[in-house]
């Protein structure tokens, strides 16, 4: 694959991201921070992983375990500050 074709791919979920941002903010106005942004997040996650799957031919499987990783750490991290917030 060429230099400027891996660049081309890594701009896409960037592009999708700014995209998707600058329609919330247009759309929602400050209330974009309670929810409309993080959709956009999850959306420019998503292309992330369909251009993963596609052009690198990563298996859904590596990204299902670093999901379960990474929410195994943030859900011990919320509730130990649930814990120290009810003190």
């Amino acid at each position: 694959m060429a230099p400027g074709t891996r660049i081309f791919i890594a701009a896409i979920p960037v592009a999708t991201l700014v995209g998707l941002l600058s329609v919330c903010i247009a759309i929602f106005g400050p209330d974009s921070i309670l929810g409309p942004s993080q959709v956009a997040l999850l959306a420019a996650y998503g292309v992330c992983v369909a251009l993963s799957m596609l052009v690198n031919r990563t298996p859904w499987k590596t990204f299902e375990s670093a999901i379960a990783g990474n929410f195994g750490e943030v859900a011990s991290a919320v509730i130990g500050w649930k814990i120290i917030r009810n003190k």
